[in-house]
């Protein structure tokens, strides 16, 4: 009860940080693809991917901990008790966000390049449609459902703990409890995590099942 609000904090966060920079870069990766735009975004997410957890988590405490003194490596204070200084959670919610903005930037890309060869989007042009409302009225929708599946994959990973970024930025969240637990052989904590953690995957998949019928109707449709 004491770790559970960092760790949801931290996710949220971390969601947010997500949202926010990667549909929009998939967007625009997918519109000027081939162009000086798409190939910058691919290397740059493809150094993302290419760089360990751990290893982000260092980078972020060296230069925002160690040199500009944005936070104090090793000290964590409780949202409670004092939530301006307790912003610091913003860059383990980095370390955490940051791969897999890579990663759904290209799935989003892909998808929309996908959807774009399909005959209702030919429809669509053909109609007098623009290439603006094509893509957000038609193709977003459609490209954003395989992108659901793995937003599902990152919630559940982020909200059962995430352990690199919890012992990086010592923040006493699930995860680390979760590996304190286990060397201390505290197995009633972490039959307690365990039951956490698989709650958290059923009820996000219930929810992603939920979100397939609002945005394919054809999945209610097969059902029935």
């Amino acid at each position: 009860a004491q770790r559970l609000p960092v760790t949801v904090l931290l996710a949220v966060i971390s969601l947010l940080i997500i949202t926010v920079i990667s549909v929009p870069l998939g967007i625009l990766s997918a519109r000027f693809a081939g162009k000086w735009v798409d190939t910058l975004t691919n290397c740059l997410t493809q150094i993302l991917m290419a760089v360990p957890s751990f290893f982000l988590g260092m980078i972020l405490t060296y230069v925002f901990g160690l040199i500009l003194h944005m936070f104090q490596p090793g000290k964590f204070i409780e949202p409670s008790e004092n939530f301006g200084k307790s912003a610091h959670l913003l860059f383990p919610a980095l370390a955490v966000a940051l791969p897999k903005i890579a990663m759904v930037v290209k799935f989003l890309r892909s998808s929309i390049l996908t959807e774009m060869n399909r005959e209702y989007v030919r429809t669509a042009y053909s109609r007098g449609n623009t290439e603006t409302a094509v893509l957000y009225g038609h193709v977003l929708k459609n490209a954003m459902i395989p992108v659901v599946t793995f937003f599902a994959m990152v919630i559940a990973e982020i909200l059962a703990g995430s352990i690199v970024a919890e012992q990086v930025f010592s923040v006493p969240g699930i995860g680390r409890l979760l590996i304190s637990s286990i060397s201390n052989r505290d197995y009633p904590v972490v039959q307690a995590i365990v039951l956490y953690i698989t709650s958290v995957v059923v009820l996000i998949n219930f929810a992603v099942d939920m979100i397939y019928q609002v945005l394919d109707p054809r999945v209610r449709t097969a059902e029935e």
